[in-house]
C-alpha cells in the first residue's frame, strides 16, 4: 500500500498503490499534483487507504473549455466495472473488481461544467476559471456477510468526497 504521511505535501506526477496508478492530466498533458495522505477510520467509515491529489490550474489554460482528469491506471488483469455515484455537490465514479472498490470524487455542481465518469478516471470539462482541483481516493477490499458488504459499500463515498468534513 501507498504510504503518504499524514498532513505532509508530495509533490508527484503518478501515485502508485495496490490497485494502480493515478495520474492527473490537464487538457490531455500530465501535470504535477500535490499528495496528501487523509485519515482512513472515522465515524463514518473505514477505508484501506485514502488520499487527496491537487492540483493548481495554470492561467495560460483559461480563457476556453479546460479538461481536467483524474486518470486510473489498473494493472494489467485488472477490468473493474465503473459506477457513477454522485451526490449533492459531489462528482464520484467507483470501481468493483473481485471483492475491492475504489472510488474517486472531486467537488460537483460546479458553474459551466460536465463531468465524465470514465473506465479509467474522472473527467471535468469547465468553462470556469477554476485554480485549484483536488480530487480524493479511497478504497478497500470488502469482506464478511451480506450485510456487512452492503454497509461496507459506503465507505468509500463518504472517504472519496471532498466536501465532507471527514
Amino acid at each position: 500500500m501507498a504510504q503518504i504521511p499524514k498532513e505532509e505535501d508530495n509533490i508527484l506526477t503518478k501515485y502508485s498503490a495496490e490497485w494502480g496508478t493515478a495520474m492527473v492530466f490537464i487538457n490531455g498533458s500530465p501535470v504535477q499534483f500535490t499528495a496528501r495522505g487523509l485519515p482512513c477510520h472515522t465515524e463514518q467509515f473505514c477505508v484501506r487507504g485514502r488520499v487527496s491529489l491537487a492540483c493548481d490550474v495554470p492561467a495560460a489554460a483559461h480563457g476556453g473549455y479546460i479538461s481536467i482528469k483524474c486518470q486510473i491506471q489498473f494493472p494489467d488483469g485488472i477490468d473493474p466495472e465503473p459506477c457513477e455515484e454522485t451526490g449533492e455537490d459531489l462528482a464520484l465514479v467507483s470501481y468493483y473488481w473481485d471483492s475491492r472498490k475504489l472510488s474517486v470524487g472531486t467537488i460537483g455542481d460546479r458553474q459551466d461544467t460536465r463531468y465524465v465518469y470514465t473506465n479509467d478516471g474522472l473527467e471535468i470539462i469547465t468553462k470556469s476559471d477554476l485554480h485549484r482541483v483536488e480530487f480524493y481516493i479511497a478504497w478497500l477490499e470488502m469482506g464478511g456477510s451480506k450485510t456487512e458488504r452492503e454497509r461496507q459499500d459506503i465507505y468509500t463515498w463518504l472517504a472519496a468526497d471532498p466536501t465532507s468534513a471527514f
